[in-house]
């Protein structure tokens, strides 16, 4: 009996004895819990905006690999099947550049018949014997004066056979065109393709433009430079060819930059910039204008 009050009484002394925290133990163990806590939040963080900005780089560097071969694609077929006189390329040294390509997938043309007199410009009529296949309401076709004179584009909205009168009807009603169809013009269904970069809607965010057939469309997002130079048939380059330069091969560079900000990219507006080169040797050697 006597022992367990002794052990009774050993354990109330101990209750006794043993202190709570106190308030500068509790700021301490606070501060450390803070600071392990931040360390961790600064870890994802870095961690979580080094993810990002390597998804932004691929996706940039994917819009240039993009961007490049279907200019080549284009560039390769410059001045494919292009009539006499009518030159297949283009180019401007405007600093970003721009070149133009153009050539005939489809070999198809239509010659400007004597019944179509000056000032009647619709319906264009072509001659009789003229294969109208290939051709259809809708399509973009080019018509042009021989051996190189003026052209332009517009869009069919009407094929028609007229058998009483002789002769067979191209329309293109609601669009008027800058010269008049004269007899000996010809009719073209090829692809005239443009690119450049567009500076003037928001010069934060430029893109890499494509015009087909007259008719342009945002190609990719942040291409901010195109520079090109023309390699010719004598073995000079230039960085604009002149009109009538046989042209044998290009080098084209482009850049394009991250389309993500982010405030720890020291430069550049916050963004990461790529540039890739290519060089093409034209199977057609076109004529430039």
């Amino acid at each position: 009996m006597l022992k367990l009050k002794t052990m009774q009484h050993r354990i109330v002394c101990l209750l006794r004895q043993t202190r709570g925290m106190s308030i500068i133990e509790l700021l301490i163990a606070a501060l450390l819990s803070a600071i392990v806590a931040g360390a961790a939040l600064d870890f994802y963080v870095t961690q979580h905006e080094n993810l990002i900005t390597q998804e932004n780089v691929s996706e940039m560097q994917q819009s240039l690999r993009v961007c490049a071969e279907e200019i080549s694609s284009r560039l390769r077929n410059a001045g494919a099947c292009l009539p006499a006189g009518l030159p297949g390329l283009r180019g401007r040294n405007t600093n970003p550049d721009t070149i133009m390509i153009r050539y005939n997938a489809a070999p198809l043309s239509l010659t400007v018949g004597d019944h179509t007199q000056k000032h009647q410009a619709n319906p264009v009529h072509v001659m009789r014997f003229s294969d109208l296949t290939g051709f259809n309401v809708g399509d973009r076709v080019y018509i042009y004066r021989p051996p190189a004179g003026p052209g332009e584009w517009f869009t069919i909205t009407n094929i028609q056979d007229n058998q009483g009168a002789g002769w067979k009807e191209i329309a293109h009603g609601g669009q008027d065109l800058i010269n008049d169809p004269m007899a000996g013009d010809v009719i073209l269904k090829l692809s005239e393709v443009r690119y450049w970069i567009d500076r003037s809607t928001d010069s934060l965010h430029t893109r890499l433009m494509r015009e087909v057939n007259g008719v342009a469309s945002i190609y990719a997002d942040e291409v901010f430079d195109l520079q090109a130079s023309y390699r010719k048939i004598d073995g000079t380059s230039v960085p604009q060819p002149a009109v009538g330069d046989t042209i044998v091969s290009i080098d084209y560079t482009m850049a394009a930059r991250t389309v993500k900000r982010t405030l720890k990219i020291a430069g550049a507006g916050g963004t990461l910039t790529r540039q890739t080169s290519t060089h093409i040797l034209l199977r057609n050697t076109p004529a430039a204008s």
